[in-house]
């Protein structure tokens, strides 16, 4: 849980985003040297509007990350480029039939694709993020 983390003031460290969504300047995050991709990812959300699931984030030495890994394990670096993927047309059209189906392993695989959860082509509106709540 993220209460139990601890937080000190002085511990955190400035990363640069770059990157063609970021505009010219990037964006500068202060961040505790234990967070992780995935929290990089929703800062960015949160700044940027991009949801996280189209977000590739990619460090020199490291290329590609992945979302479990942490400032520490990629030698706290200073910048940190970020790319926006497309949805998938292909996992995108199948994701409601495996929400339905009830099978998550397919569905979070169909989703780091990724495919697109708000997608639908129901008259009602039913989206496979509605069929998953």
């Amino acid at each position: 849980a993220e209460y139990l983390v601890p937080r000190l003031e002085g511990h955190e460290c400035e990363v640069l985003i770059t990157g063609a969504l970021t505009g010219e300047a990037g964006v500068k995050v202060r961040l505790h040297p234990t967070a992780t991709i995935a929290e990089v990812k929703r800062r960015l959300y949160h700044l940027l509007d991009i949801p996280s699931c189209v977000q590739r984030v990619m460090c020199e030495g490291a290329g590609d990350t992945e979302d479990s890994d942490d400032l520490a394990s990629l030698g706290y670096p200073s910048t940190l480029h970020l790319a926006r993927l497309r949805y998938d047309e292909n996992c995108t059209r199948k994701l409601m039939g495996l929400v339905v189906a009830g099978d998550p392993g397919a569905v979070e695989k169909c989703l780091n694709v990724p495919a697109d959860p708000m997608w639908t082509e129901d008259e009602s509106g039913l989206t496979p993020l509605h069929a998953a709540a």
